[in-house]
């Protein structure tokens, strides 16, 4: 496993120290998606009920993100506040931004948990979930959301661990936890003969296994992150900073997941080959998502630090780096896997060829423009950073959110094709780079005049 050693962000080499940072970030997230897909890949191959099984995980996706990644914007909150106070090297009030993030996780994990497991049947009824995968999809929800705890303290505790430049443990403990759910889904579904339930189960261990092990970490660390059980608060102004930039990034999420809860609703429509390969085309396509995220927390904790620290000239050079970074990872994935998908579609949904046909469609609309994802989510994050985190969120609401909806209500309907559900991504990444493009101008013109953030 890789050692644990701290990147500088305040001062050496900016492209090394970026990429360095970003490898385990974009590692973590691959490998985390890769067990994602053992999910799908196990009941697809070995389960009683193959495609129904693999309906079943795939139709839980929107619900699931827009649960979890509303309440783990808050997450984006712990990175800026921490990374300004690290830079700025305020000791206590960093040692109180991580106490305050890692209780609040527990509780929002717990609050999380039970509505999801409570709403569970509702929100597969609304999203039109197939009827034949319906109960298996039910199931599969509330045990993923038992998780739900596990789940919320990884990513805070690792959000504390990355900003100071740690981003190697974490993907210690991710692939430790990895491992285990691989494991536990071959037994789960092969042993026990258990179809969608098994590999939520086995999630749902795992998330809990790569919680005690970043806590545990936290708990023996030598600086300011260090966490003390006894000292573990929700500290007022802390929790009020760290609200400030995680509600917008919350709601921008929960815009996005709202969009994608409505265009799975519509991909429901056309059945259970439809949602498999719909699934499947979404999982490869997280490969590059997994970068695109990495380099956006790369920009946040960088360009955070180097606010904290008065390093404007190197905040522009942070900047320039990650979107140079972004591109490239987004464009070479991106047509790989454009050229090849087909071979790899077979891998979630080997025998079910109308499935593998959904995915190539899919694919063919939306691998080759990921890098316009990835420019929007720099500005978006660095925008966030220098304090304009509101605006970022209005242009979500109404770039993402609003035009989806209107896309899906209007434009869909006369056409009633997956090739007019999936356009509308593309269509959407164009407007939100050049809104987020017109908000990270503005503000980083301000920063570098003024030298202050909001």
């Amino acid at each position: 496993m890789l050692h644990s050693k701290n990147v500088k962000m305040t001062e050496g080499p900016i492209f090394r120290s970026v990429i360095v940072y970003s490898i385990p970030i974009v590692l973590s997230g691959i490998l985390q998606i890769f067990f994602n897909a053992a999910d799908l890949a196990v009941v697809g191959n070995f389960s009683q009920a193959k495609t129904t099984a693999t309906a079943a995980v795939g139709a839980t996706g929107s619900f699931i993100s827009l649960i979890v990644n509303t309440v783990m914007g808050l997450s984006t909150g712990v990175n800026v506040t921490l990374a300004r106070s690290l830079g700025a090297k305020e000791r206590e009030q960093s040692s109180r931004i991580s106490h305050t993030a890692i209780a609040v996780s527990v509780i929002a994990g717990i609050l999380v948990g039970i509505l999801g497991f409570l709403i569970a049947p509702f929100a597969m009824s609304i999203t039109k979930c197939p009827p034949e995968a319906k109960e298996q999809a039910i199931l599969y929800l509330r045990i993923y959301f038992c998780g739900a705890p596990g789940i919320f303290l990884y990513n805070f505790g690792s959000a504390v661990l990355r900003t100071k430049g740690d981003t190697r443990r974490p993907l210690n403990f991710l692939i430790v936890s990895g491992i285990t759910n691989v494991v536990l889904n071959l037994i789960f579904v092969i042993v026990f003969r258990m179809n969608a339930e098994g590999v939520a189960l086995a999630t749902t261990l795992s998330q809990y296994l790569a919680a005690f092990l970043t806590f545990r970490c936290l708990l023996h660390q030598e600086d300011e992150t260090r966490i003390d059980i006894s000292c573990l608060r929700i500290h007022g102004k802390e929790f009020l900073s760290i609200l400030r930039f995680g509600i917008p990034s919350g709601l921008s999420s929960a815009m996005y997941s709202l969009s994608n809860l409505q265009i799975q609703s519509a991909i429901n429509h056309f059945g259970e080959s439809a949602v498999a390969g719909n699934a499947a085309a979404s999982s490869l396509e997280s490969f590059i998502g997994a970068g695109i995220t990495a380099v956006s927390a790369a920009s946040t904790a960088f360009v955070g630090q180097n606010i904290g620290a008065g390093n404007r000239k190197r905040v522009g050079k942070v900047i320039l780096a990650c979107l140079t970074l972004v591109v490239a990872y987004s464009l070479i994935l991106g047509v790989g896997m454009y050229l090849i998908g087909e071979p790899l579609y077979r891998i979630y949904v080997s025998n079910d060829h109308a499935a593998i046909e959904v995915a190539v469609l899919r694919g063919s609309l939306m691998l080759t423009l990921y890098w316009l994802m990835g420019i929007f989510n720099v500005f978006g994050a660095v925008s966030q950073t220098l304090g304009y985190a509101v605006l970022i969120t209005v242009n979500s609401i109404i770039g993402i959110c609003g035009i989806r909806t209107l896309w899906m209500q209007f434009f869909y309907p006369h056409y009633n094709t997956l090739e007019a559900v999936y356009i509308c991504y593309p269509i959407t990444w164009t407007l939100i780079t050049l809104a987020h493009g017109v908000v990270f101008a503005v503000a980083y013109y301000r920063y570098q005049k003024k030298g202050t953030v909001h």
